[in-house]
């Protein structure tokens, strides 16, 4: 736990599976305003640790893939089809812009780093199959081009994650 928490009363454990299912003490959490609290109150470090602080108590938890799971995007593109921006809404409802944090892991996995809240989100199988439709290469590896930029997709080695 982060030195400024509060003990809690009762430590729950929680667990986010690797589809990004929120357990707690085992069993799945269906109240969807129950996840979006719990989602919205996800916090991580460097090191690779995550909690949620609610209601003035903080509990680990523990995730065993990405945090946090991108359940839609939805491309902006202009009237040639190329892309001007893309919107990803994830499984909480919130909605963030792509930017440019893409990784690919060893073992080929997709993750987004949604820079506003410092996180990690894994992209479920339809918005992954639809970033993977814009994916072009140079000489520098394969990239995402969006709105004149091009977003690269950088290994694990390169980021350090």
């Amino acid at each position: 736990m982060s030195p400024e928490t509060t003990r809690p009363k009762r430590l729950y454990d929680y667990r986010i599976t690797a589809r990004g299912e929120w357990l707690c003490e085992g069993n799945p959490i269906q109240d969807p305003d129950l996840l979006r609290l719990l989602s919205c109150s996800l916090t991580g470090d460097r090191n690779g640790r995550f909690w949620v602080k609610c209601q003035g108590e903080t509990h680990p938890v523990r995730v065993e893939d990405a945090p946090l799971l991108v359940e839609r995007l939805e491309p902006e593109t202009d009237d040639r089809g190329r892309l001007q921006g893309v919107v990803i809404v994830l499984a909480d409802k919130r909605v963030f812009a792509l930017d440019d944090t893409l990784r690919l892991s060893p073992s080929n996995r997709l993750y987004l780093t949604i820079r506003k809240i410092n996180l990690e989100a894994l992209p479920a199988r339809g918005p992954f199959y639809e970033l993977t439709r814009y994916l072009e290469q140079d000489r520098r590896g394969y990239y995402i081009p969006v709105a004149g930029k091009h977003y690269y997709v950088q290994s694990r080695e390169e980021t350090g994650r």
